[in-house]
């Protein structure tokens, strides 16, 4: 079907207002979802709406003319979705599960059209009477005790298909235990709506629940066809039953009857159809609401991204904005008065902002990268001698100091690792009133590096944000100092990449110290 609607000429279907990327599904209720579909539709008076549900269009239709206009078979097909794609694995070509284009479901169709109409369904009164009388006298001898109604429905419901239909009994109001075959259309029902609800690759790693799917088919299969060979012998009255129309009644098109295995397929379909309409009422019921609470996490979640994105992308291009306005006005003043310039004192400004330019933008392109990468090739790293490595570049830029605990191994990306302790102690130098300090120490499964500067301090309010992007504080940080305000952020992402942590404590020194740990190599775990 279309999503378009002809009256006076092709419009879109109607839809109420959904939530950005989520949908419709976050405001279907938990509980009773068909009552709010009805209400729904009171706001639609052209009798047909449409709502994106899991990601799915679906729409719906309730004026009478168009319902009676979507049932014309000749416009319109009968598609085949999961879980009732699955159910097939068990009801096989039946009339709800075969394809519209199957010519076994167009002899099935038109052979059993005629015992469902008004006047035939009258010839089941009898059947339907006595399982209802069943259920009361039931539940009057239970008379001041709970009753299951929920489930007395469903065995009312599957026992007056069997009886009407095939002329067998279940019986299931005379023990509590379900008869089993219900118990096993049950259960495979359960497993079909869950393979619909996962990836392929995880249904078949349950292997325990596929052989017990596999078991129950096959105890459905055989119930139906000795039913089916029964009648055959004459063994089982009925002959005027739903059964006995599918195994005796001609195709009027085609003048062949059903053979056994497409009666069998639509004998089980009968009761497994009505068995899904309970299924889909009260099984998925707890599944639709953790759904919701997905979704609604899930729409939380993303608007908060969204504002970040927002956030990011104004201080992105602010910090661009400034080095770029830089070199223009360099640039402008030099073609204003191309005599009064120093050029390699012009080119030394160009070069100084250019290179910024190129800071931020690799910083940009770093904290852009999908988390935990799996391209990153991860190996063990003695952060010893790499700080050592480092330390020894820093070495005329400020007083720094080490004491670090030998052969201190950790299993990391080096590259990713050295730029962490770098970002730590370009930030430490340039807040840093004299000294610089690393610490590297065993603490349990962790190595733990302290990086501390001498400097003003972070105040215990602001720690967490500075490790936001593009934060600097007013007192401890500037655009004339360096700081584009990423590279703690960078820092953080690499520690949490490599399943560690980084966080501020208080210095003896006075300043701010920052601590990292992170998970020891195997070998040197206790």
């Amino acid at each position: 079907m279309t999503d378009q609607l002809t009256t006076t000429g092709p419009r879109p279907i109607p839809s109420p207002r959904g939530i950005p990327l989520l949908g419709h599904t976050p405001q279907i209720p938990d509980t009773n979802p068909v009552e709010y579909f009805g209400e729904l539709s009171k706001q639609f008076p052209e009798g047909i709406f449409s709502l994106d549900i899991a990601g799915q269009a679906n729409v719906f239709v309730y004026d009478p003319d168009l319902v009676t206009e979507v049932c014309d078979e000749t416009r319109f097909g009968k598609p085949i979705f999961p879980p009732l794609s699955h159910v097939r694995d068990y009801a096989g070509a039946g009339l709800f599960t075969a394809h519209d284009d199957e010519e076994v479901w167009g002899m099935a169709h038109r052979i059993l059209m005629p015992a469902f109409s008004q006047r035939a369904m009258k010839g089941y009164f009898g059947q339907m009477l006595e399982i209802a009388q069943t259920l009361v006298g039931k539940w009057e001898g239970k008379q001041g005790q709970p009753v299951k109604v929920t489930d007395d429905y469903t065995r009312l419901t599957l026992d007056t298909i069997a009886l009407s239909g095939f002329g067998y009994r279940f019986d299931s109001f005379g023990k509590e235990e379900l008869h089993p075959f219900l118990q096993a259309l049950l259960e495979a029902l359960v497993e079909s709506m869950r393979r619909s609800q996962e990836l392929p690759m995880m249904t078949k790693l349950r292997k325990a629940d596929d052989k017990k799917y596999g078991e129950n088919i096959q105890l459905m299969r055989e119930l139906v066809e000795s039913v089916i060979k029964e009648r055959r012998r004459g063994k089982s009255g009925g002959e005027d039953d739903l059964l006995g129309l599918m195994m005796e009644a001609v195709d009027p098109e085609t003048g062949r009857r059903l053979d056994d295995d497409n009666v069998r397929d639509q004998a089980r379909e009968l009761d497994s159809h009505e068995q899904a309409m309970e299924v889909e009422r009260y099984v998925p019921a707890k599944e639709l609401q953790e759904l919701n609470e997905q979704l609604r996490e899930a729409k939380t979640h993303v608007e908060q991204l969204f504002e970040r994105q927002c956030r990011f992308a104004a201080d992105a291009s602010h910090e661009l904005r400034t080095p770029i306005a830089g070199l223009r006005l360099q640039v402008v003043a030099a073609q204003l008065h191309p005599d009064d310039v120093d050029l390699p004192d012009l080119l030394n400004h160009v070069k100084g902002d250019l290179d910024r330019l190129e800071n931020i933008v690799n910083d940009l392109l770093l904290l852009a990268r999908p988390q935990a990468d799996t391209g990153r090739i991860l190996q063990d790293v003695d952060l010893t001698e790499l700080i050592k490595t480092e330390a020894a570049r820093w070495a005329d830029r400020c007083n720094l100091q080490l004491d670090l605990d030998p052969a201190v191994t950790v299993n990391a990306a080096p590259g990713e690792i050295a730029r962490l302790f770098v970002n730590l102690l370009d930030n430490a130098r340039r807040h840093a009133t004299h000294m610089v300090e690393i610490r590297l120490r065993r603490a349990g499964e962790h190595a733990e590096v302290a990086v501390t500067d001498d400097g003003e301090g972070i105040a215990p309010a602001d720690r967490e944000s500075v490790f936001r992007n593009f934060v600097r504080l007013d007192t401890a940080r500037s655009r004339d100092r360096g700081g584009a305000g990423l590279g703690l952020a960078i820092a953080r992402d690499i520690a949490s990449d490599h399943h560690g942590t980084l966080y501020i404590e208080d210095s003896a020194a006075g300043g701010a110290c920052f601590v990292v740990r992170l998970p020891l190599a195997r070998q040197q775990r206790a």
